[in-house]
């Protein structure tokens, strides 16, 4: 089934730059029903999940593997936006295998996609790459908008994991929406309270000096960990 944007199969992408890629685009383990039929995760997020100038094995969800003995497939787009991350997740609504749960790491509560029927994918209108012609869409956001766009894309993933009977389990890439959460008296207790930005200093860089460093990738790992297992 498929409606314009939305999918029922696995959504595919171009390779990002140089990254080692699976055939679907991804950077992860290729999707194979012998892959599939072991125990595994999924994991959405933006670019700080994906990895950018991170190596191989030094990103939290190569950590989170290790920790948790079982496969994690990492479906993280650079530029996402929440939306995406459910646009990706209900790609895999056909597949016959379940997996064991759903992370999500929820891009920055600003960025949005932009839809026209004009266009075959949707359009990132927040990152580096963005068309800045795309930035008038975004003028008249404020944060009560962000906030109650975060939970409808909240509210499809509950709702996706729950027709699975699989947990959801939700963070964030960044402390300071977190407090805007909480300062709209609105913070759920299903999202863990630790950020990715605030597990190390804010000098722990990747390469790029952009995106947040291993070692915040390493104690991320850590912390997925244990809410996963409160």
């Amino acid at each position: 089934m498929q409606h314009r944007f939305f999918q029922d199969n696995i959504l595919k992408f171009k390779p990002y730059l140089d990254y080692e890629h699976n055939a679907h685009g991804y950077r992860t383990h290729e999707i194979t029903d012998d892959n599939l039929d072991q125990p595994h995760w999924y994991l959405f997020g933006e670019s700080n999940t994906f990895g950018i100038a991170i190596k191989n094995g030094q990103r939290f969800s190569d950590r989170l593997e290790h920790h948790l003995n079982q496969k994690v497939f990492n479906f993280a787009r650079p530029g996402a936006s929440g939306e995406e991350c459910v646009r990706i997740l209900y790609g895999f609504t056909d597949t016959v295998q379940k997996p064991q749960g759903v992370i999500v790491v929820w891009p920055y509560l600003v960025r949005r996609n932009h839809y026209s029927i004009t266009r075959p994918y949707p359009v990132y209108l927040t990152g580096s790459s963005v068309d800045k012609s795309m930035i008038k869409h975004l003028v008249n956001n404020n944060d009560d908008m962000d906030v109650a766009h975060f939970y409808n894309q909240m509210y499809f993933v509950e709702h996706w994991c729950k027709q699975k009977s699989v947990p959801a389990y939700h963070f964030m890439i960044e402390q300071e929406d977190i407090i805007l959460l909480k300062n709209k008296s609105c913070f759920d207790d299903k999202i863990c309270a630790t950020a990715l930005s605030d597990c190390a200093d804010r000098d722990d860089l990747a390469d790029d000096g952009a995106h947040w460093g291993p070692l915040h990738h390493k104690v991320f790992a850590h912390t997925i960990k244990g809410w996963m297992q409160n």
